[in-house]
Order: structure tokens, then sequence, then C-alpha cells
């Protein structure tokens, strides 16, 4: 299980023991892409979601999708929606599907997005 705390730190929860996973607990800053996750910073972890291929993604309070590679390195990832590069306009709430397509908030609506690594 995995917590989103709003300080910027992602949890995770074993046998009822939570550890740092992502994030220090400070905002944005320079070190973020392909770092280990659990050096980086981030700013405002809103929304996480457990990816089929072990990555789990996260969305912050810069309305950047980020993604924690099974190896545990973070990189901040663009999407494409219907063949375009789209951009986050929410940072509350991400959802992935079996195939890893990402679903997020798009003003009122819910977009389905497929990340490009």
């Amino acid at each position: 299980m995995f917590i989103a705390e709003g300080a910027g730190r992602i949890l995770s929860v074993k046998n009822g023991i939570a550890t740092r996973y992502a994030g220090k607990g400070v905002g944005y800053g320079p070190d973020l892409e392909f770092s280990k996750a659990a050096d980086a910073n981030l700013d405002g972890a809103r929304g996480i979601a457990y990816g089929p291929d072990g990555s789990l993604y996260i969305v912050n309070d810069n309305t950047q999708l980020l993604r924690v590679t099974p190896a545990g390195l973070i990189e901040q990832l663009r999407f494409d929606v219907d063949g375009t590069t789209a951009d986050i306009q929410s940072n509350h709430g991400i959802a992935v599907d079996s195939a890893g397509c990402l679903y997020l908030p798009a003003g009122y609506q819910i977009i389905k997005a497929t990340p490009r690594f």
C-alpha cells in the first residue's frame, strides 16, 4: 500500500510499517529527473496509482506527471492524448488500467492518456 502525503512524500506500508518510498518532504528541485525516488524533491504529491509494470505514477502540486520505475528512479513523463502531447489540468487523481494507460482529470472530463517513456 502507498500513501501520498501532501508534504511531498510517498510512503510505502508493509506489515504495518511505513517507510519513505519517494520524496524528501521538500518542494520541487533540480534533482527530480532520473534521481533515486527517495532522494527526489516532490512538490505535494496529490494523486498516486500503481501500474501493471510495477511503476508508481504520481501527480504533484505542479501538475507534473511523474513515474517511479521498478528500479526506484523517478522521472517526469509527457503523454499523448489522441496522438497529441497533452498537459495535466488538475493535480487531483490518477488511475492506471491493466494495459498501462493513464486516466487523468481535465477540467470536467476524464482523459485517457498513453505515457511516453
